[in-house]
C-alpha cells in the first residue's frame, strides 16, 4: 500500500487519447476537492481529479491488515 510511482498523473488523460479535450487538477486541501468535484460535475470533457494525501491516511481495517502481515512475514 502506498507504494505508488512518481508519475505526472495530470498527463495520464494525454497518453491515452491525446486528441480529446481534459481537465486534471491536483488537490491537496478539501476546499480544492471540492471546487474540483464542483466543475468535474458540470463538465463535459474527461475529468482527472488527483488527491493529494499523507503518506499514511489509510483506513483503519486496512492498516490493521498490513500490520498483521508485517507481523507474520517477519517470522518467515
Amino acid at each position: 500500500y502506498n507504494d505508488i510511482a512518481l508519475w505526472d498523473w495530470q498527463r495520464l488523460p494525454e497518453a491515452f487519447a491525446p486528441d480529446v479535450v481534459s481537465r486534471c487538477w491536483r488537490v491537496t486541501h478539501t476546499a480544492e476537492l471540492r471546487e474540483a468535484m464542483a466543475e468535474s460535475i458540470t463538465s463535459d470533457t474527461l475529468t482527472l481529479v488527483e488527491v493529494m494525501l499523507p503518506k499514511m491516511d489509510i483506513p483503519d481495517f486496512l492498516r490493521a491488515v498490513t500490520q498483521a502481515l508485517e507481523e507474520r512475514n517477519s517470522r518467515v
